[in-house]
C-alpha cells in the first residue's frame, strides 16, 4: 500500500496457525499477505482456513503500518525542522580541528598545525593575537635576564 514501506512483520505467534495449513495452503496465504502488504489486496480465495489465518494477521499488519506511517510521519516533520545547528568549533584555539575534541597548550592543535593561517604569518583570530603577544612579552623578559 505504501511505496516507502519496504518490509512486514510476520510474528512467531502466529506459527500455531500456519502449522494447521498443509504446504499449498502455507504458499497461498504467504502470496496473500504479500499481495495485501504491497497492493492492499484481500485474500478473496475459497479456502476457510486460508481466509481465517489472514483474517488474524491482517488486523496485526494494519496496526504496524498505522504504527509506521506516524512514525514516518513524525520523521518527515522533524527533518523539515532543520535539526541541530552544526557546532563550529574547528580553526579555534584550544580544539583540535580534524577531532573536535578539545586540546590543552598553546601552539599546535594536532602536532602538525600552527596557531598561523596558511603560512601567512598573521594569527588566525583575536584570540591567537592576545596569546601571541603574552608570548613575546615572555620571551623578551627571559631574553633581558640572560643578558644580565
Amino acid at each position: 500500500m505504501s511505496e516507502e514501506k519496504k518490509s512486514f512483520i510476520l510474528y512467531c505467534t502466529w506459527e500455531e496457525q500456519i502449522e494447521l495449513l498443509d504446504m499449498a495452503q502455507r504458499g497461498e496465504l504467504l502470496t496473500a499477505l504479500f499481495a495485501y502488504e504491497n497492493r492492499g489486496e484481500c485474500y478473496d480465495g475459497g479456502d476457510k482456513l486460508i481466509m481465517m489465518a489472514f483474517r488474524t494477521m491482517r488486523v496485526a499488519m494494519d496496526d504496524n503500518r498505522a504504527k509506521w506511517e506516524a512514525r514516518a510521519q513524525r520523521s518527515r516533520e522533524n527533518g523539515a525542522l532543520g535539526g541541530r545547528p552544526k557546532k563550529n568549533r574547528a580553526g579555534s584555539m584550544g580544539f583540535d580541528p580534524k577531532t573536535g575534541k578539545p586540546v590543552s597548550g598553546y601552539g599546535t592543535a594536532n602536532g602538525t598545525e600552527s596557531v598561523f593561517s596558511s603560512g601567512s604569518g598573521a594569527p588566525k583570530d583575536r584570540s591567537d593575537t592576545v596569546v601571541l603577544k603574552e608570548y613575546m612579552r615572555q620571551l623578551r623578559e627571559a631574553e633581558a635576564q640572560a643578558a644580565e
